[in-house]
């Protein structure tokens, strides 16, 4: 996963030397500001706006699902990361057609996603899990640790979807679709 959605933003980083800079200039002046809290309640202010607008103030690109709820349907044009981030999210790779090899990184955190799968496409999937729950196609659950599934389908020399799977304090379902 990168680095995360807020810290590689340039608004983050912005807000944050603007505030410390602010802070020291008045401590020059014997006029002490609380830099952490005036960092948390922003935080705070954000989801309260956030929720009162209905939809995410930051932007975030077409794979990334943050503080809402989105269905990606993956086509050929297949990217190689997909984010669900505070939110819940459904990632369709039912459609996904398999010329080649195709490997992918899905990450859930702090939310609830679900994958569809084809149950007729070779797939190798290696979840880690962290505090969350991750359910497999073949009724497994994966709570804490990393385990491997693979489809009935799936040859190493033939052709297959790799989705590699992380799932933090979140739940994740893999479900084929008939």
């Amino acid at each position: 996963m990168k680095a995360g959605f807020i810290f590689s933003s340039g608004l983050f980083w912005g807000v944050l030397l603007i505030l410390f800079g602010i802070s020291s200039i008045l401590k020059s002046f014997n006029i002490h500001l609380p830099f952490f809290r005036i960092i948390f309640s922003l935080f705070f202010i954000y989801l309260g706006l956030t929720i009162l607008l209905g939809g995410p103030i930051f932007r975030t690109d077409k794979n990334t699902v943050l503080f809402g709820e989105r269905r990606i349907a993956v086509t050929d044009e297949i990217d190689k990361e997909y984010n669900v981030i505070f939110s819940s999210g459904e990632i369709d790779l039912s459609n996904l057609e398999l010329e080649n090899n195709k490997r992918l990184e899905i990450n859930t955190i702090f939310g609830s996603s679900v994958i569809k799968v084809n149950p007729n496409t070779p797939i190798r999937i290696v979840a880690s899990s962290a505090f969350a729950s991750i359910r497999m196609p073949d009724g497994d659950n994966v709570v804490f640790g990393e385990s491997t599934y693979h489809s009935k389908g799936f040859e190493e020399k033939n052709n297959y979807i790799e989705i590699e799977a992380n799932v933090v304090f979140g739940s994740l379902d893999i479900e084929p679709t008939f």
